[in-house]
């Protein structure tokens, strides 16, 4: 009696693990997206250095016709000055580099992005006497040319505005740009925040953070119904080190400012960011680190209507150094870049990605570059009104930084009605020379790793490629014999 109750009790569990497995298998049928990637595109070739934008200013700009803008700071003559390539959809090709600015005083690097009419706005600053302030400068879509630099912002007496971020409104034309500085009257660094409206043009600039001590690192997002939302790292409240704060503006009115890093320890953060979600959602992001840890990590914190979420590491696995990240959504998703090291490459920082999808599951990060020489640094994402991402980055390879550019697609991972039929041929073709670890059918079974053993139908063709499990949608039609 004893060995049957035994044998009943292996064959549960056997049933047991069979239903996980099975519940697995539908989880990766029903995964909502998949990112592909492109070829990696090298922008610049000089000898001198070029240096994007920080991650959370984002260098890097698509209009809406497609095009990819570029910017960065060159320094092949001095003073250093702001220069640009542009992909030109329609041809297909990118156009040769151009320079941007042409002023007496040294460009910092810039923050670049497009409005819903096409027109392009580079926002950067200026530290050197005289030409001190916010600068930025406009392609005017409707006279197809570049206008002339503008000191937006100056600064008076010996008093700095730095590194300005700006964001548009989607689906509109107002602008938003943010930065952090001393006031006129002088004292702490204050994060400051001004406006353009195509209809009134720029408002007067307006500080965002209020408390009595240091800040910096401010950046900004706005959505369709032009709410805002504004980050930076202060010493607000009292605290020791940097954290992470935010404060939105809802309908006109700003709200109260939020510590978003309430982490164990409350120790040093660094790089805030944050991109617009829907449904008056806003994913907040940064670098920093956690009392116990070694390295510093990648985290995100999701800000809803009703309050802050979770901190979520979004680097978890990848115990090395990590940081510089930049994030992008596209809807409910939310796709974030950054630079660090790896346990395949510990001595290079390499280019690092994870997806959030509709459901809040994050993806494991995965590397999207294998250098054994020099640092990828500065990474910026963005997405395009389709379902491209493109992300700009520099790598320096015996300190001289160039510029790199990457194009990723999003695509549904799991088998649905209104995926494309694909129809693969028995013999070659691009489906025939994967190598699957394994094929599910419809219904999420596992019907063997050789396509040429399967009868027509649809299958979902699981692969690897850069660390990663990929997933393929494929219906094979098989021609009659004889």
């Amino acid at each position: 009696m004893a060995i049957v109750d035994r044998q009943q009790e292996l064959v549960n569990l056997l049933l047991m693990l069979r239903l996980k497995i099975s519940l697995l298998v539908s989880s990766l049928v029903l995964a909502g997206t998949a990112t592909e990637w492109d070829t990696i595109i090298r922008l610049t070739d000089n000898n001198r250095a070029q240096i994007l934008g920080l991650s959370y200013q984002k260098s890097i700009a698509v209009d809406p016709d497609g095009n990819v803008w570029v910017f960065w700071q060159e320094q092949r003559s001095s003073p250093y000055q702001l220069w640009f390539r542009k992909f030109d959809r329609s041809r297909q090709i990118w156009l040769p580099e151009s320079q941007l600015t042409r002023l007496p005083a040294m460009a910092n690097p810039p923050s670049a992005a497009c409005d819903q009419s096409g027109n392009v706005w580079v926002f950067w600053h200026i530290e050197t006497e005289l030409y001190r302030g916010i600068w930025y400068k406009k392609y005017d879509q409707a006279q197809a040319g570049w206008l002339a630099e503008t000191l937006l912002v100056p600064a008076v007496l010996n008093y700095l505005r730095k590194s300005p971020v700006v964001a548009t409104q989607p689906g509109g034309n107002a602008v938003h740009i943010v930065w952090y500085g001393n006031p006129d009257t002088g004292g702490f660094y204050q994060v400051f925040h001004k406006e353009y409206q195509p209809g009134s043009g720029w408002q007067p600039a307006e500080p965002v953070s209020y408390c009595l001590c240091p800040h910096e690192a401010a950046s900004i997002a706005v959505d369709s119904s032009n709410d805002l939302c504004v980050v930076w790292l202060g010493l607000d409240n009292g605290n020791q080190f940097n954290l992470v704060f935010c404060r939105r503006r809802v309908g006109g009115v700003w709200q109260d400012v939020e510590l978003v890093s309430d982490l164990p320890g409350l120790l040093p953060q660094f790089s805030p960011g944050v991109a617009c979600g829907t449904s008056g959602n806003w994913h907040i992001f940064w670098e920093g680190t956690v009392a116990g840890q070694i390295y510093r990590q990648i985290f995100h914190r999701l800000r809803t209507p009703a309050g802050l979420g979770t901190i979520f590491t979004v680097s978890r696995g990848v115990n090395y150094q990590q940081g510089t990240p930049s994030a992008c959504c596209r809807g409910d998703e939310c796709h974030i870049v950054w630079r660090g090291r790896t346990q395949t490459r510990p001595d290079w920082y390499q280019l690092l990605y994870a997806l959030r999808d509709k459901n809040g599951v994050w993806s494991l990060p995965e590397e999207l570059t294998n250098i054994d020489s020099g640092d990828v640094d500065r990474p910026s994402i963005i997405a395009d009104s389709g379902a491209s991402l493109h992300i700009a980055f520099q790598i320096a390879v015996a300190g001289n930084p160039d510029i790199y550019y990457l194009s990723g697609r999003v695509a549904p991972s799991g088998i649905t009605e209104n995926q494309p039929r694909l129809p693969v041929p028995d013999k070659g073709g691009r489906a025939s020379n994967l190598s699957p670890l394994r094929i599910y059918n419809p219904l999420g079974r596992v019907v063997g790793n050789r396509i040429s053993e399967l009868a027509s139908g649809v299958y979902l063709i699981e692969t690897k490629s850069q660390g990663r499990n990929r997933f393929q949608k494929i219906v094979i039609l098989r021609g009659k014999k004889g």
